[in-house]
This record gives C-alpha cells, sequence and structure tokens, in this order.
C-alpha cells in the first residue's frame, strides 16, 4: 500500500511540472484560463477516482460499493470527461497550427501524459471492484409497453428469460426467444455504438472487447452493475456506459418470469468495437 500512494504522490507531481513549464508558455490570457480550467478539471477526476478507491484489506484487497453507487461514480466520471474534452479542445482550437507547433506537441505530451494516468487510477479500481446489489434504480424516461404485451406464462418452475416484443409471440422456443432478444441487445449497442465511433478519428485500427453487467429489474428495465471485463481504455469503458444509457432510456423489455411472477435477473453481455484507421 505504502509503495502505491508513493507512486501517486510521484506521478501527481511529474503532471504538475509539467503543467506549470507549458503555462509559461502561454502569451494570450484566453489561453491560461483554459490551461488552468483544464488543470483544475483534471485534478477533479483524479479526486472522484481516488475518493471511490477505497481500499479494506482482508485477506484480499477488495473494493466494495453498491450497483446504485457504481452507477453514481459512472455518471459523474461521464459528466466531467466530456468537460475535460471540451477544454482539451479549446486549448488546441485557440492556438495556430503553424506558429504553435512546439505548444502544441508539448500539450499533447501532457495529454497522454494525463490520460496515462487517470487510466492507472481508473483501472486499479477496476481490477479490486466487488459490486452488491444495494437498489434498482428504474430510469425516468421510458415509453412502457402496456402489460398485457409482455403477459407470459411459466410451467413447473419454468424460467422465461427477458425478450422485446420484436422477438414475442413469433412461435419461438424459450431457448429461440433468448438467443433472440440477445440478438437484439447486442444490436441496439452495435448500432448506438456506431454513431459514437464514426466522430473518432484513429490512425491504427482498434479491436476492443468488453463484458458489461446490468440487471433487467421486473418492471423490464436496465439497471448498470458494473464492467465485469473493461476495454482497458476508461475512454471506450465510458463510451459503452454511454450507449448503455441510451438504450435504458429508449428501450422497454419484457422482463424475466418464473412461477408466474416478474423477477429481476442478472446479464453479463459481451460487446466487441472494431475501430478502422484513417
Amino acid at each position: 500500500m505504502k509503495k502505491y500512494v508513493l507512486f501517486l504522490l510521484f506521478s501527481f507531481c511529474t503532471v504538475a511540472q509539467n503543467s506549470n513549464e507549458l503555462g509559461s508558455l502561454l502569451k494570450r490570457e484566453q489561453q491560461k484560463n483554459n490551461w488552468t480550467n483544464y488543470n483544475t478539471i483534471i485534478q477533479e477526476i483524479k479526486d472522484l477516482m481516488l475518493k471511490n478507491s477505497i481500499y479494506e484489506v482482508k485477506k484480499d484487497t477488495i473494493i466494495t460499493c453498491s450497483n446504485y453507487l457504481n452507477s453514481e461514480y459512472y455518471q459523474a466520471l461521464k459528466g466531467i470527461c466530456t468537460e475535460m474534452e471540451a477544454l482539451r479542445s479549446n486549448l488546441i482550437n485557440g492556438l495556430d497550427y503553424n506558429k504553435d507547433k512546439k505548444i502544441i506537441a508539448h500539450i499533447q505530451d501532457v495529454f497522454n501524459a494525463d490520460n496515462q494516468f487517470l487510466n492507472q487510477l481508473y483501472l486499479k479500481r477496476n481490477k479490486y471492484l466487488k459490486v452488491s446489489i444495494d437498489r434498482i434504480q428504474s430510469p425516468d424516461a421510458v415509453d412502457a409497453l402496456p402489460k398485457e404485451v409482455c403477459e407470459r406464462y411459466s410451467e413447473n418452475g419454468e424460467l422465461l428469460y427477458p425478450t422485446h416484443q420484436n422477438c414475442k409471440d413469433k412461435g419461438l422456443t424459450n431457448l429461440e426467444e433468448k438467443n433472440c432478444f440477445e440478438n437484439f441487445i447486442r444490436t441496439q449497442f452495435s448500432n448506438v455504438l456506431s454513431e459514437y465511433i464514426s466522430d473518432l478519428y484513429l490512425e491504427e485500427t482498434l479491436n476492443l472487447s468488453v463484458m458489461i453487467t446490468f440487471i433487467i429489474d421486473k418492471e423490464g428495465k436496465l439497471d448498470f452493475v458494473n464492467f465485469s471485463r473493461s476495454t482497458g481504455s476508461l475512454h471506450y469503458d465510458l463510451m459503452v456506459y454511454k450507449a448503455f444509457q441510451s438504450i435504458q432510456r429508449n428501450t422497454f423489455f419484457c422482463p424475466a418470469r418464473k412461477d408466474n411472477k416478474s423477477v429481476s435477473i442478472y446479464y453479463n453481455l459481451p460487446v466487441k468495437m472494431l475501430i478502422p484507421g484513417s
């Protein structure tokens, strides 16, 4: 634990030193303000991560939180990282590519160093994270299907998996309907992620895989649990999280059924992203 704390302190000092050096190169007042705001937001992200990475050392090192608190963590990360990206754009756009090449290169070096450090903090938390189910939050804005659309009957303790109107009433077996539903939700993720990916510019093709764990509650609504397998990148995990939220807000599912009662059920959904390079 001592080594970990010393590493954090050393990293903070290194980044701060680079930031001070770069701040002295910026001439215009707006540039200096943008740089100050950027460093403030980076510090806020670090504080947020450290606040949510408290260790309890018993037999093993474990970070524990509920699904509700983990959702709050990702929601906060999403908002503050969006603000960080906007400040980065302002910094670069406020410089002249021809006259300020040295400064732009220096800024990019600082951005890369910050990305590396934030990613280390993020992945450290994921490595030791254990999420418990505290309560299930239902999204506010869902166009719910009428109850009769989702009326299904199970016999002899049979579990009917969640489904969607696209897969229901097609004469499918329970297994076929389960496969249809899983293909449907993968397609939903693929469609939303494609919109985000289309805005990315990469020099090399990137092949990423991730596993997202969530619950479909007894009302047919989605609730985020955690990333049981990360992409290895805060940036791309947040992209998947935003896609999840989009589906959560705009899609209603028929809940799982057991003994003719609606029940909540876990899902582990593997997602693969192939992002072509230029």
